[in-house]
């Protein structure tokens, strides 16, 4: 008779992705949010990139990140070979590099397909212009695809979206120091696109990772809240928009001149009282100069100096006269070199995006097991698998190295709720969900029945959970070396177990929990 502890309905689901509305209500979020400040930027470049109207690059760059976005995460859903992967992933870079030329450098022009191809090489040929418009879309274009890749594979939380949100208000700032100031060219309106969508982001993040803080199922998609958020952004977006106009306003412009004179009035009684010491540094400073003749002196360094210089500017033409009389003219070599430099950024942002997933899942990598890999006989996914593991190892000693610069209590305690969550995860494979109003002790016996002979790693990990979620950090680093070699044997039975389930069951044989 089959074990009632473990359904079989278990094992047989489809293994669909859950839609988890806050988690993807703070992706696009901060999909807006990195365009806002890209968008101004792109077309300060060249006279041909700023063409273009702000909605028009927008809606293209907008594009490009949700179809990269979605396709990486599609192609990761139905887990596909890595050498379709990389020609799906390439033919769409293609296209879409097209396809941003076609709509944001020769939307004026009707082009065939044939002469769209044609036009960036011929530019790239171009002798007469050092680095054609062409070349600085692609370059644009591979940002932003790499971009909508690499929030496909992060990990949500508050704290990644505020660093994005100061990310771009750096950008900003520096955008408004040398093009604003500069050229008179400001962000526009897409300066509080990026305010209302940062904040957007930033709370429904906080609301995705609810369920990781407090260790228990999903939080719930609430329009109230969702209306809350909107709401309050907006309140803060008015607030801003408001505070910008006031300068159009004739009574602030009395204020300002109420203010002025007053500063006016307060720094002149300072200077009244410095006057005293003002007076002696101008007579200080008046019997040096009668008593020391610098007169002389001064005129001579400054013409030192000048001479020095145009010994300086003299050499440097004669080396460059020399230069030029032996080094080759290549000016043939500019398309192959623009191509290059291509290339080359496109392998530099195929090898980040694999560093960035490693350094996340390097964890996972290290749980897994080598019997399968034998099994299959394959060498080459032998020598990926213990090149996996050696990242890993790496990952692990890189992350305890910068454990030294952070504060290790406050990371115990966050690794302390990844292993309870994670362990829920394990328990809901046995068929054991934990219900809503279930405390954390109180679902320990069900984790108990379970599993038990770990019983004591799990009153660890629990007690140690509940004492993290009610403001406590762990004493010190023996505590998280007992609970992280408690929470692998518990890792490695459940595999054991549920193994056992599986085979057990295909043979047709009753399954059980022993």
């Amino acid at each position: 008779m089959q074990d009632s502890s473990v359904p079989t309905s278990v094992f047989n689901m489809a293994d669909l992705p859950k839609f988890q509305p806050w988690k993807e209500i703070a992706i696009f979020a901060q999909i807006l949010m990195e365009l806002a400040w890209i968008v101004p930027w792109y077309r300060s470049f060249t006279y041909g990139t700023n063409a273009a109207q702000p909605w028009r690059v927008f809606g293209v760059l907008l594009i490009i990140l949700l179809v990269t976005h979605w396709t990486v995460r599609g192609l990761n859903f139905f887990n596909l070979k890595i050498s379709i992967r990389r020609v799906v992933m390439i033919s769409l870079l293609i296209g879409l590099t097209l396809g941003s030329l076609r709509f944001l450098l020769y939307f004026r022009e009707p082009l065939s397909l044939f002469e769209l191809i044609e036009r960036p090489v011929r530019a790239f040929g171009d002798v007469l212009v050092l680095i054609p418009d062409e070349f600085v879309i692609m370059i644009v274009v591979l940002f932003v695809a790499f971009r909508g890749i690499s929030i496909a594979g992060q990990v949500t939380s508050p704290r990644d979206m505020i660093q994005r949100f100061q990310i771009g208000i750096a950008m900003m700032v520096l955008f408004i120091l040398l093009n604003t100031l500069l050229t008179g060219e400001i962000p526009g309106d897409l300066l509080f696109i990026f305010l209302f969508s940062g904040l957007i982001a930033i709370g429904s993040s906080r609301m995705a990772v609810n369920e990781r803080l407090r260790g228990g199922r999903h939080t719930p998609f609430d329009r109230k809240w969702f209306f809350a958020l909107i709401i309050t952004a907006l309140v803060a977006v008015v607030t801003a928009y408001f505070a910008a106009r006031l300068p159009e306003i004739p009574i602030f412009n009395y204020l300002v001149r109420i203010v002025t004179l007053l500063g006016s009035f307060v720094i002149g009684i300072f200077l009244l009282l410095l006057m005293p010491v003002v007076i002696l540094l101008i007579l200080a400073l008046t019997w040096l100069i009668n008593n020391f003749n610098v007169s002389n002196t001064i005129p001579q360094v400054v013409n030192n100096l000048q001479t020095a210089l145009n010994s300086l500017s003299k050499l440097a033409s004669q080396l460059f006269q020399f230069m030029g009389a032996y080094i080759p003219d290549i000016s043939i070599a500019k398309p192959y070199l623009l191509w290059f430099a291509l290339l080359g950024l496109l392998v530099l942002g195929l090898l980040w995006v694999g560093v960035s997933w490693l350094l996340q899942n390097y964890g996972k990598l290290l749980e897994e097991d080598l019997e399968p890999v034998f099994e299959r006989r394959n060498i080459f996914q032998l020598l990926r698998y213990v090149l996996m593991r050696q990242l890993g190892n790496i990952g692990q000693r890189l992350d305890r190295r910068m454990d030294r610069f952070r504060p290790r209590h406050k990371l115990a305690a966050i690794r302390i709720r990844q292993i309870y969550q994670e362990l829920i995860l394990l328990s809901e494979e046995f068929g054991a969900h934990k219900l809503d109003a279930q405390t954390p002790l109180e679902y320990e016996s069900t984790l108990m029945e379970l599993l038990p002979d770990h019983k004591v790693d799990i009153d660890r990990i629990t007690q140690a959970y509940i004492r993290v979620r009610y403001g406590e950090l762990p004493e010190d680093l023996d505590e998280m070396e007992q609970l992280e070699q408690g929470w692998s044997s518990i890792q490695e039975e459940s595999r054991r177990l549920l193994g056992l389930h599986e085979s057990k069951e295909s043979s047709g044989e009753p399954a059980s929990m022993a």
